[in-house]
């Protein structure tokens, strides 16, 4: 329609979304049934463009996410990293176990390791996701309000850091699964006899310590073991 009437606006109407070119197709196809002027076609399309301009204004200025929110994913990305260090390490230490002859010393000390290790896991995992889902419901109801205040805005998109995270959680989550079979296995190839006190008490350096001292303390070269 506006191409036939040569409108100067036509090149707005090619700036427009997909879903807005249908609906202005639409619009024509009514116009040049009803017997619409051009002043009036121009008329609808100014009120469209402007729609579309101020939806994406307000998007724009969509709110990041809070200070409370951020820092509860911060606590709970820490703590699925640290979960996902020791289950690497709990399944190294399980394979380590099977590779070993069946009910050997060493082989029922590497099986107590990856236990231990995947305890702690499973406990950093824990923490982590209850401090995602903190921040997951504090955001979500930001967003609602954002929304509810401004109903021709776009949702809010959340930074690439939360994706990350809620990312984090879902492999940590596949690992953890994979790790407890390993060490299970682990477990019962050597069930027959316990790993020796010595080598289970053997402390070994690394940045699983549970604690934030300890850690700060390796880094510093103070190494202290709990």
């Amino acid at each position: 329609f506006w191409l036939k009437c040569g409108s100067p606006r036509l090149h707005h109407v090619l700036q427009l979304p997909h879903s807005a070119m249908l609906l202005l197709g639409f619009l024509a196809a009514v116009a040049a049934e009803s017997g619409l002027s051009q002043q009036q076609a121009d008329g609808v399309l100014r009120a469209l463009t402007l729609s579309q301009a101020l939806d994406k204004v307000v998007e724009s200025q969509g709110p990041p996410p809070s200070k409370d929110a951020e820092n509860l994913l911060l606590s709970g990305s820490q703590s699925l990293f640290a979960a996902h260090q020791k289950l690497v390490a709990a399944q190294s230490e399980a394979e380590a176990a099977l590779e070993m002859p069946e009910n050997t010393g060493t082989g029922a000390t590497n099986a107590e390791s990856a236990q231990s290790l995947l305890q702690r896991a499973q406990k950093d995992f824990t923490t982590g996701h209850a401090f995602l889902d903190k921040a997951s419901k504090l955001r979500q109801q930001q967003v609602d309000d954002f929304v509810s205040a401004h109903p021709l805005a776009n949702e809010p998109r959340d930074p690439q850091a939360w994706e990350t995270a809620r990312g984090m959680e879902k492999e940590d989550k596949k690992l953890l699964m994979q790790v407890k079979g390993a060490v299970e296995d682990a477990k019962s190839r050597h069930s027959e006899v316990k790993a020796p006190a010595t080598l289970a008490k053997a402390p070994v350096q690394s940045f699983l310590q549970d604690d934030e001292s300890s850690l700060v303390a390796f880094v510093n070269g103070n190494t202290v073991f709990p």
